[in-house]
């Protein structure tokens, strides 16, 4: 004989479905929502294309997906750009939006956000590979050297230290105080110069009238960690990934 179900038993079966339902709706929400943010980044790009990066997106936290299109959302909106901006070119699209939404710092997501942005504005130089292959190589501490080694160096320029228009690899900072402000020992701040120094956004600061022949090949000095100086490509990727106005 198969008994009644219990009340209790309905009630919590109802309870389920209510859940499972409000997920469900959740989730397609997200999805609708993602979808037309792919479409006004890539504009008319193939519909597989779209089903491909559709498919990735979809295993990645849609918490961090979400916030990636509310916070580019927020930017083109200041920038009154809505439905206006420039449709982004999916071999930089793609990879930018992969590793902005497998980023769980919310200061590093940041970053992804403004390159993403001022890819997709108008007036802006067109977008670069490189910034994404540096800034997925970036630790937070790196980071955060790198955008005090420019602080330092707009500082200069406004002082009338060094012009715009000069290379900013003419101005060293000195390694003691990078350690200072940023709570660093010797080995975990050459840690970090070293991998800035890999991705080329800084560099060591050459030494006035160090140029030294030696068998007719010539030899330049340098001051290795004491001394560190923003280069060209570490200036302008600073610049794009922090400008969000």
């Amino acid at each position: 004989m198969i008994e009644d179900p219990s009340k209790e038993t309905i009630l919590a079966v109802s309870d389920a479905v209510k859940e499972t339902a409000v997920a469900t709706q959740v989730a397609v929400q997200a999805a609708e929502k993602a979808g037309g943010f792919l479409a006004r980044v890539l504009g008319d790009a193939p519909e597989n294309l779209m089903g491909v990066l559709s498919d990735k997106i979809r295993f990645w936290r849609w918490e961090r997906q979400l916030r990636l299109i509310d916070k580019v959302d927020e930017i083109i909106k200041l920038r009154n750009l809505s439905g206006l901006t420039r449709p982004v070119p999916p071999k930089f699209a793609i990879p930018l939006i992969e590793q902005a939404t497998m980023e769980s710092e919310d200061a590093i997501q940041d970053l992804w956000v403004n390159l993403l942005a001022n890819a997709m504005t108008p007036d802006r130089e067109s977008a670069k590979t490189s910034y994404i292959e540096i800034l997925k190589q970036l630790d937070p501490i790196d980071v955060a050297v790198l955008n005090n080694i420019y602080r330092n160096y707009v500082r200069s320029v406004t002082a009338g230290k060094l012009s715009e228009s000069d290379s900013p690899s003419r101005l060293g900072f000195s390694g003691d105080d990078i350690m200072k402000y940023h709570g660093l020992n010797r080995r975990k701040y050459e840690a970090v110069i070293d991998n800035l120094l890999r991705v080329r956004c800084v560099t060591f600061l050459r030494l006035s009238g160090s140029d030294i022949t030696i068998d007719g090949a010539s030899i330049i000095t340098d001051k290795g960690y004491d001394s560190i100086c923003l280069t060209s490509l570490g200036k302008y990727f600073v610049i794009e990934c922090t400008s969000n106005s």
